[in-house]
């Protein structure tokens, strides 16, 4: 912590550093700009001296001094009057000198400002960087708490039916209940070392087997694996998917991404749950949706429950008895980008929530 404060105050130090630099840089540069004008004016002013004591001091300048003095004197204007001849500076000149004057205040102000930007920007980046690594330092935090209890609490629980299962005096009616027990117990650890090691794989992606593939049969395999949990949860889930669709997309990672979904449906929904699946095609996709009647998800919170690692109201405001790390839906957007789709939400408090999948289309087999 303290070290994160040492670098907090380091950044301030930079960023007003820069700014303090990028201010005098201007008004350097804009000073340096009336300089040049004065230099200039100046310099026509003693040209125009200069000129001017030649011609009183030296007698052949006197006779024609447009013909000996001007080529050597380009910016002033030698006119004769009554009284011989009087030296004015171009007026052309002048106008000239503001007009480059100007130009040359331009540049540097555009030329200082843009390396200002290029510096606000940078510190910036800088800033931004910050403030994910320390996000994503406390979500890892967060997930390494969460992890750590979704292992613990099973684990003890097996630990402690063992024992009970040693009694001799154990009926075998109880006996099958702790049974079921530990087997839901595993079921949760297994669950969790495939969301763990599918992360892994997420970060390091290995090339997926995009296949003409079944939702409906895909949708028919995945609840029956999750039947205990929706048996024990007392959870009611329709399936209403139609026969003959096909989607492009490998199987373990729409299965992964279905299983999610359903999984988070029923745990963030109150008993009993009630969860539908459907499809619909649109065009050249497909539509798989997941709906709960679930208290919805806010407006706020949409665009981060993908995230890896968060879970909607993390921050103490979370249902009790919700189990999980923050990867399942973070992996389900994963899945679906990687196979060339993508996922939707729809949600308002109050109202549940509707994930869609959305997938390319796969032809279907010639004579259906």
């Amino acid at each position: 912590m303290r070290s994160r404060r040492l670098l907090l105050w380091l950044y301030l130090v930079f960023l007003v550093t820069i700014l303090a630099q990028g201010i005098w840089w201007l008004v350097y540069l804009g000073r340096e700009g009336r300089h040049y004008l004065n230099w200039q004016v100046q310099r026509l002013q003693t040209d125009q001296l200069h000129a001017a004591h030649l011609l009183r001091s030296v007698p052949a300048f006197q006779a024609d001094p447009e013909g000996t003095l001007a080529p050597h004197f380009p910016d002033l204007h030698f006119a004769r009057t009554p009284h011989g001849y009087e030296i004015h500076i171009d007026p052309g000149m002048e106008s000239a000198i503001r007009v480059e004057t100007a130009r040359r205040r331009r540049m540097f102000l555009w030329e200082g400002g843009f390396f200002l930007f290029l510096l606000l920007a940078g510190a910036s980046m800088v800033f931004v960087a910050y403030r994910r690594e320390a996000a994503f330092r406390r979500s890892r935090e967060l997930f390494l708490a969460g992890v750590t209890h979704e292992f613990k609490t099973p684990l003890a629980s097996l630990s402690l039916y063992s024992e009970t299962l040693e009694r001799p005096e154990l009926g075998g009616e109880q006996r099958a209940t702790i049974l079921a027990h530990m087997a839901e117990d595993l079921r949760r650890l297994r669950l969790m070392v495939e969301q763990v090691l599918a992360v892994s794989r997420a970060e390091s992606p290995a090339a997926l087997n995009p296949v003409a593939l079944d939702p409906a049969e895909i949708a028919r395999q995945v609840l029956a694996d999750l039947a205990p949990l929706i048996a024990r949860e007392g959870a009611q889930v329709t399936s209403a998917l139609p026969a003959g669709e096909l989607v492009r997309a490998d199987e373990p990672a729409l299965a992964t991404a279905l299983r999610n979904l359903v999984i988070n449906a029923i745990h963030y929904s109150p008993p009993p749950a009630k969860v539908t699946l459907s499809l619909a095609r649109e065009g050249r996709w497909l539509r798989l949706s997941v709906r709960d009647e679930g208290p919805g998800i806010p407006r706020r919170e949409q665009k981060r429950v993908f995230q890896s690692f968060y879970r909607v109201g993390e921050a103490g405001r979370r249902p009790a008895g919700i189990h999980g790390s923050g990867l399942g839906l973070y992996l389900v957007k994963r899945n679906l980008e990687a196979m060339g789709g993508r996922v939707e939400l729809v949600s308002a408090p109050g109202a549940g929530a509707s994930f869609s999948l959305l997938l390319p289309a796969a032809p279907r087999p010639e004579g259906d």
